[in-house]
C-alpha cells in the first residue's frame, strides 16, 4: 500500500514535472555508437536482465538493438523481436481507436457515457448537469478513483472479458469532483472507453485494434494475452533479487496488458513522427494526432494550458523541450515511448526489470542526444505582472490525488509555494529540489520562461473556488500557518513515536530498581507506547506486504487484515492515552513526565483525528 500511496501522491511529478527527472547533467554522446555504448554500460551497471531500444527519426529507424538476456534461466538472448510487457503505454491504442471512430463519424468525444453504455456502473453526483463523456475517460478527468487494490490484485489464470472486468468492482468509479474540471490518472477510464469501442464496432477491442492499427503498421508479434506467442518470445520479468515475476492478467486489459517487441513499437513511433502516415497510407489524420497531443478538457486546458495529459498522450520536459509520450509499468516491467515533434525523432525503451533509475538514465542520454543540434527557443516577456496576479503569492496544496486513499498524505506533502520576482511567477515545491518560473501572458495564463509553453492557469473550480492548474496538478490556496503547523506536529509526533521505545527501556530499568516513578498507573505508561507500537507495525506490515506481493492488499490476507486491525487499534489507544494522562495527573507526576505524557497524548490524538478525517480508520484495502 505504501508504494501505491507514494505513487499516487507523486504521480503528477512523474508525468508532468519530469524536467527534474530528465534534466540532470550528463555526458553527451557524440554519435550513435557512443550512445549505444553508454546505454550498454548503464544496463550492465544497473544489473538489468535485458533491455530493447529503438531510435526513430523522420527517415526511419536509426537504431534498433536488444541487450542482455530475455530469460536468465535458459540464457535466451533478448532480440528486437522479444516481447515485453509495455504496461500503460497500451493506452495509446485506446486513444487512437476512439479518434479513428471520431474521424469516421461513428463516435464523438463529447458523447455521454450514460447514453452509449448505460450498463457500465459508475457514480457521478453531477451527472444531470455535467455528464461523463468519452473525452473525460481518455483525459482522466472523470474524477474517478484509480483502480482499487482488489482490482489490481485480480489475476485469474484464464483472463476474463472486458465487460466482466468492468463489472468486477465498479465502486472505484465514483466522481470525487465535477467531471471535466480536474485531471487525475485513472486506469479504468481508458478501459471503459475501450468497451465503448467494442459497442460501436461490434468487435472485441483487441480485434478492432489488430485490424485497424497493428496490421497496417506491420506489427505481427503483439498480443494482449499470455498466449503461445508470448510464451515463445516473451521476456521473463524479474524482481530486484532476480526471482521470477508471475504473469499478471490485468483486469483492465486495454489500459496496460499489451505485449510488444521494440520492433513493433518502432513502427508505432514512425506512425506518430510521420503524423499518422505509414508509407502511402494515411491511417489517422494529423489533426487527430494534434488533438491527441494536447489537453483539451479540464478547466486549465480550456483556459489555454498547452502542457499535460491529452488523449492518452502527455507532455514530458527535457531542458526546454517538450516530448510527447506515454510510459508504462507492470510489476517489474517498464516501457518508455516518447517523441519530440520539433526534432521529428523519438525512442522506445523496454525493460524486463522494475529499475526506474535505469530507465531514467537511459532516457536522459537519448534525449540529450536527440536535441543536441536543436536551437533553443527564445522566450520573452509579453506583459507586466498585475497587482491582482501578485496576490496569488502564498502556499498551495494539491487537491486532485490519483487515489482518494492518498488524499491525507497528499495534503501534507504535495505543497507548493508561489512567489513573484520583478517580472515572473515562481513556483517551488516545499518538498522538492526544482523551481519553475513563468511569464504572464494574460490575467489568468502564464507561460514557462524555459519553453514558452502555457504552463499555469488561474481558474474557478466549482467546488474549490479559485485554484491554479499547473499542467495536471490542481493547487488550492493554503495558509502558511496550516502548512508548517501540520509539519511541526508531524515532526514532534515522529519524535514521540521513536522516544516511546527509549522510554520503555528507561521505565523497565526504573521498574527493576523499584523507583517511585515506575509505580505510576500502568495506563499512563503504556497507552502512548502501544499507540506508537501500532504505528510502527502499520509501516512494517505495509512495506512487507508490498515487498511480498501487492495482491496481498487486494484480498483478505494476513497483511490486509493486520492493517485493518492496526488502523482500528491506533486511534483507540490514542484516545485511551487521554485517560492514562488524567490518571497520571491524579498521581502527581513530575513536571518532566507530565510534559512528556501530555505532549504524547496531544500528538497521538491529533494524528488519530487526522486519520479519521481522511478515512484511514478501519482501513480495508480489499474493499
Amino acid at each position: 500500500m505504501m508504494k501505491a500511496l507514494i505513487n499516487s501522491v507523486l504521480l503528477s511529478f512523474i508525468l508532468f514535472f519530469s524536467a527534474a527527472q530528465y534534466g540532470l547533467a550528463q555526458e553527451e554522446p557524440e554519435n550513435l555508437d557512443a550512445l549505444r555504448e553508454a546505454i550498454a554500460k548503464i544496463i550492465e551497471t544497473k544489473n538489468v536482465p535485458s533491455a530493447a531500444l529503438a531510435l526513430v527519426d523522420e527517415n526511419g529507424v536509426q537504431l534498433i538493438e536488444a541487450f542482455g538476456y530475455a530469460r536468465l534461466e535458459s540464457q535466451m538472448p533478448a532480440t528486437p523481436e522479444t516481447l515485453y510487457r509495455i504496461g500503460s503505454t497500451s493506452k495509446i491504442f485506446v486513444g487512437l481507436a476512439v479518434l479513428k471512430l471520431v474521424e469516421e463519424g461513428r463516435l464523438s468525444l463529447d458523447a455521454s457515457l450514460q447514453d452509449l453504455a448505460p450498463e457500465i456502473a459508475f457514480d457521478n453526483p453531477w451527472e444531470n448537469e455535467y455528464p461523463i463523456k468519452i473525452v473525460h475517460l481518455l483525459e482522466h478527468t472523470t474524477g474517478w478513483d484509480d483502480m482499487h487494490f482488489i482490482e489490481y490484485a485480480h489475476n485469474e489464470a484464464q483472463p476474463i472479458g472486458l465487460r466482466e472486468g468492468l463489472a468486477f468492482h465498479p465502486h472505484s468509479r465514483k466522481s470525487r469532483w465535477v467531471p471535466g474540471t480536474r485531471m487525475a490518472y485513472c486506469n479504468s477510464g481508458p478501459a471503459v472507453a475501450a468497451y465503448v469501442v467494442e459497442k460501436v464496432t461490434g468487435k472485441r477491442f483487441e480485434d478492432y485494434v489488430q485490424a485497424t492499427f497493428f496490421e497496417p503498421l506491420d506489427m505481427h508479434g503483439v498480443t494482449w494475452f499470455n498466449d503461445e506467442n508470448y510464451q515463445r518470445l516473451g521476456a521473463t520479468l524479474y524482481r530486484s533479487d532476480r526471482s521470477l515475476e508471475n504473469y499478471w492478467n490485468i483486469i483492465m486489459r486495454p489500459s496496460g496488458a499489451l505485449n510488444a517487441s521494440v520492433r513493433d513499437m518502432a513502427q508505432v513511433l514512425r506512425f506518430f513522427i510521420q503524423r499518422g502516415r505509414i508509407g502511402d497510407e494515411q491511417i489517422l489524420s494529423e489533426a487527430s494526432l494534434e488533438r491527441m497531443e494536447r489537453p483539451g478538457d479540464h478547466l486549465g486546458a480550456r483556459e489555454g494550458l498547452e502542457l499535460g495529459y491529452g488523449l492518452t498522450n502527455y507532455s514530458s520536459a527535457y531542458d526546454v523541450w517538450q516530448y510527447r509520450e506515454h510510459n508504462g509499468a507492470v510489476n517489474n516491467g517498464l516501457s518508455a515511448f516518447a517523441y519530440l515533434p520539433q526534432a521529428r525523432a523519438g525512442y522506445v525503451l523496454l525493460l524486463n526489470s522494475g529499475d526506474v533509475s535505469a530507465q531514467n538514465e537511459i532516457s536522459r542520454l537519448i534525449r540529450k542526444f536527440q536535441v543536441r543540434e536543436l536551437t533553443k527557443p527564445q522566450v520573452e516577456k509579453v506583459r507586466e505582472l498585475s497587482a491582482e496576479q501578485r496576490k496569488l503569492a502564498g502556499y498551495y496544496s494539491a487537491i486532485n490525488p490519483r487515489s482518494q486513499m492518498s488524499n491525507g498524505i497528499s495534503r501534507l506533502f504535495s505543497v507548493f509555494r508561489v512567489s513573484f520576482t520583478e517580472d515572473k511567477m515562481q513556483i517551488d515545491p516545499v518538498f522538492g529540489n526544482w523551481t519553475a518560473w513563468h511569464y504572464p501572458v494574460s490575467e489568468t495564463l502564464f507561460k514557462s520562461d524555459y519553453s514558452g509553453a502555457m504552463h499555469v492557469a488561474v481558474v474557478q473550480d466549482p467546488l474549490a473556488g479559485q485554484v491554479l492548474h499547473m499542467e495536471g496538478t490542481v493547487l488550492k490556496p493554503l495558509s502558511g500557518f496550516l502548512v508548517f503547523g501540520r509539519l511541526l506536529i508531524l515532526f514532534l509526533w515522529s519524535v514521540i513515536v521513536l522516544s516511546s521505545f527509549v522510554y520503555l527501556i528507561v521505565w523497565a530499568l526504573l521498574k527493576a530498581r523499584k523507583h517511585p516513578a515506575a509505580a505510576l498507573p500502568l495506563t499512563t505508561h503504556l497507552m502512548p507506547l502501544i499507540a506508537s507500537l501500532c504505528i510502527l507495525l502499520i509501516f512494517i506490515v505495509t512495506i512487507t506486504a508490498v515487498g511480498a506481493a501487492l495482491g496481498n492488499l487486494g484480498r483478505p490476507s494476513f497483511y490486509s487484515v493486520s492493517l485493518l486491525a492496526l488502523t482500528v487499534l491506533y486511534p483507540l489507544f490514542a484516545f485511551a492515552s487521554v485517560a492514562g494522562f488524567i490518571k497520571g495527573l491524579r498521581a502527581r507526576l513530575s513536571k518532566m513526565l507530565l510534559f512528556y505524557f501530555g505532549l504524547a497524548c496531544l500528538l497521538h490524538l491529533a494524528v488519530a483525528i487526522y486519520m479519521l478525517r481522511y478515512d484511514y480508520f478501519a482501513l480495508m484495502t480489499w474493499a
